[in-house]
This record gives C-alpha cells, sequence and structure tokens, in this order.
C-alpha cells in the first residue's frame, strides 16, 4: 500500500480534489474490500502511514550513481487500473 501511495500522497491528500474519493471507491468496487479496511489495517499514527523513507528515495549504490525512478502518478494509476481491471 505505501510504495502504491507514497508516490502520490500530495495528490490523495489534497482536500481540494476529489483524488481520495474516487480511489478508494475503485479499491471498493473493483478490488471487493470493505469499506474501512484500509483505514483500520494501514496505520501507523495519528497522521496516518509515514512516507518519509519511500519518499527520501533508494540509497546511492556503490559506484555514487542512483538508480532511476520511474514512479510517476500517471504510472502508478495506470499500473492500479490494471491489476483491479484484471482481477474482476
Amino acid at each position: 500500500m505505501k510504495q502504491l501511495v507514497c508516490p502520490v500522497h500530495e495528490q490523495i491528500n489534497d482536500l481540494k480534489s476529489n483524488c481520495p474519493e474516487t480511489f478508494f471507491s475503485y479499491v471498493n468496487l473493483y478490488g471487493k474490500y470493505p469499506p474501512a479496511l484500509f483505514s483500520s489495517l494501514c496505520r501507523e499514527g495519528q497522521r496516518g502511514l509515514d512516507c518519509t523513507e519511500l519518499l527520501a528515495g533508494p540509497p546511492e549504490q556503490q559506484n555514487g550513481v542512483r538508480p532511476a525512478r520511474a514512479h510517476t502518478p500517471l504510472l502508478l494509476l495506470m499500473l492500479f487500473s490494471l491489476l483491479v481491471f484484471n482481477m474482476s
């Protein structure tokens, strides 16, 4: 869950958008998960999940070069959509 949500946490936490409602409605509709499953299981504190470790990025390799990151919100959304639609 953290690998999916943490890279796009700003969009999900944006109260001006309907991103959280849309995300969890798709999870509920296509994944057939109960509505409160993630809110009860994915909790690390009062502020929800701690993404600082994932957002810090991967550690440098021995040659000093960081591995390329291909995590974009669109890529994650497409991957999530493929997983959900292939499950149904």
